[in-house]
């Protein structure tokens, strides 16, 4: 499938989504399709259990921003939006999986708004108003290798290897908390100053070119797809005892990852309403 349609049927699930219009959503899914929440461990199997799903939930999220969609691996997109539930903002990242003009599978994460820190104040500006930057702005393809490097340095706190693959222009979001680092070098600083020491990483996923299972530190890494766009999901565990999950996109450009956004989400139980809705795992 080229770009164009991965990007056009990807687009129309998520405005289906979004409006909950379930016959149109249902038309664009695999009959095998399946959902998994990782936060709250469950699997959605097939339509009928999504269409009861979002028939019987009790406060369906309302899209309030443009879904922004990057194309992370062969036939796999990411989409990020903003959503409210009531007046609670809420940003939804989906990982979409296509084969055979349908959407097979969907990986989704719900990150609440999260409040700017004072501690890390020296080292961000405020997202500018125009961000995020439209596609087309000079990213190029790497190889898996580059992206698997970026990803293991990251998971080990390798800052010798982190400063060399980052660009002169790099810049990371953080848009659940409307916060940039505007360089590496900032990022650096306010990641050597965490307090109470910065958390551990655990990989379970990268999206980026040809598709193979790697040992990556703390566990496996998936690595699929292709480009200049790589998307990867890690397990955190903090010094306090907490434990989250962080999204992270990574953009290259010469080789060298440009620009950043992360998002960070809580574990949550499963709600007693998905029961029989859900598989549990």
């Amino acid at each position: 499938m080229d770009d164009e349609r991965l990007l056009e049927l990807t687009g129309a699930l998520r405005g289906a989504m979004a409006r909950l219009d379930v016959d149109e959503l249902a038309r664009h899914l695999a009959p095998d399709y399946r959902e998994t929440y990782p936060q709250s461990r469950e699997i959605v199997h097939g339509e009928a259990n999504l269409r009861r799903l979002l028939r019987e939930h009790p406060a369906p999220p309302r899209v309030v921003s443009p879904t922004r969609l990057t194309i992370v691996g062969e036939e796999t997109v990411a989409a990020e939006e903003l959503a409210r539930y009531g007046e609670e903002p809420w940003w939804i990242v989906a990982i979409l999986s296509v084969a055979d003009g349908l959407v097979t599978a969907e990986r989704a994460y719900y990150g609440r708004r999260l409040e700017a820190q004072d501690w890390r104040a020296a080292w961000v500006i405020p997202i500018p108003d125009d961000a995020p930057p439209p596609e087309g702005g000079g990213h190029q393809g790497v190889d898996r290798a580059t992206a698997e490097a970026y990803f293991r340095a990251q998971a080990t706190g390798d800052a010798a290897t982190l400063r060399g693959l980052r660009h002169e222009g790099f810049v990371h979001d953080m848009p659940q908390s409307g916060e940039r680092f505007p360089s590496a070098q900032a990022y650096a600083d306010a990641h050597a100053n965490y307090p109470g020491g910065a958390p551990v990483l655990t990989p379970i996923g990268v999206t980026g070119p040809a598709d193979q299972w790697v040992v990556g530190a703390g566990g496996p890494l998936h690595i699929s797809g292709r480009g200049p766009h790589w998307l990867g999901e890690a397990q955190l565990a903090y010094a306090n005892g907490e434990r989250w999950f962080e999204v992270l996109f990574m953009d290259f450009r010469n080789g060298k990852v440009v620009s950043e956004r992360s998002y960070w989400v809580e574990p949550f139980e499963a709600p007693a309403w998905r029961d029989g809705l859900t598989e549990r795992y």
